[in-house]
This record gives C-alpha cells, structure tokens and sequence, in this order.
C-alpha cells in the first residue's frame, strides 16, 4: 500500500489498500516529492497481523522502498558515506542517506504515532518498509523507541533492505536499555539473488 498515491491511501481505498481487506482508521500520509520518500501510519484492527490473541489495535507505520524509475532514490541509496548524526549511541553509525530520508518526514509522523499511542496507549507499533524503506524503518524504530523512548512494542518487518548501518548501530538496537522500552523483534526477508541487501 505505501506505493499507493497519496490521495488514494489516504482514502484506503487503493487498489493494494482493498486488497488487504484490511479496515484502517486514522491514515495519514507523508511525503518529500524531492526524495521520492513516502510513507504512511493507519490504525489497524488487532487482527492485522494474522494473530487474534487479543483485541489490541495496531500503528502501522510503513515506507515506501525504491522506485527503479527515480534516479533519486538510487542516488540515497547508494550515499555509503555513514553518519553519525541523530545516533544516540557511542560508536554508532548509519548510512547518511537513509537519516536524511528519514529527517524530511520525521517531524509529522512522530507527532502523529505520539497522538495515536496518546489516544490508544495499548496499541502495538509495527513499522515496515520496502528496500530503502526498510532502511528508513530501521533508523525510524531507533528513534522512536531509544531517541524519544516509545514503546515500539511491534516487529519490525524489512523486505529486501539495504544494510542501515555498523555493527555497533546492530548491537545497540538490539541491546536493552534501562533508560527505554525493551528493543523491538525484527524481521529482515530478503532474497539472496537481489542486491539491495548487500549495499
């Protein structure tokens, strides 16, 4: 659904959106025409991910991946310069291109997932993205839950991803911390023959 048009997710009513045969509440949708980064956030029923254990809602937050017709997007892929700006761990570093994606948008979403956790503070936050979505979904989950200490209680589901960055951004997203919420799972698929992943 994130590749959807604007007016079209917004509305859930895309071809991808009716197809899930998902009820989403709450869409809003983000967007920097100058990077090509899109991404949305909806409320979804607790049944979204296939699991019916209980009947807490989930913020979906998702990123729009690389469109192969934008220069643009390749251009942020392959920034391989690592910064350590917005990184809050010693050591950490993250691919420039993928923070600065994650910066145009930043300010709106985090406002939005901090109004919807507000208004249904049991809700799980899932994020998810597409190839340098899931990127941004990466450096997004970071922070969300070290940064500015929600509960990013949720998976996280990349799909073809780029690498986001060093080992010490892995270790310290995947360390707990006595000061944040417990780091979230994540689910990194992807497929060995494509070579997003391996940037």
């Amino acid at each position: 659904a994130s590749y959807c048009n604007g007016k079209g997710l917004a509305g859930w009513d895309c071809k991808p959106c009716l197809a899930s045969k998902l009820s989403a509440n709450n869409v809003s949708v983000y967007a920097n025409e100058d990077d090509n980064m899109h991404a949305f956030t909806a409320l979804l029923p607790a049944d979204a991910l296939g699991s019916v254990e209980d009947d807490t809602p989930i913020i979906a937050v998702a990123f729009k991946g690389t469109q192969m017709s934008s220069l643009k997007n390749w251009i942020e892929n392959l920034k391989i310069v690592r910064s350590d700006r917005q990184m809050t761990c010693d050591g950490c570093a993250v691919h420039s291109g993928f923070v600065e994606l994650w910066d145009s948008i930043a300010t709106p979403l985090v406002a939005n997932v901090k109004a919807l956790l507000a208004a249904h503070p049991n809700a799980r936050v899932v994020l998810t993205g597409h190839s340098m979505g899931g990127a941004v979904a990466m450096v997004a989950a970071y922070v969300l839950q070290r940064d500015l200490h929600l509960p990013i209680s949720g998976p996280v589901y990349t799909f073809g991803s780029p690498r986001v960055g060093n080992s010490e951004f892995a270790k310290q997203f995947d360390r707990p911390s006595a000061v944040t919420p417990p780091p979230p799972e994540v689910w990194r698929l992807t497929h060995y023959r494509d070579p997003g992943p391996h940037l």
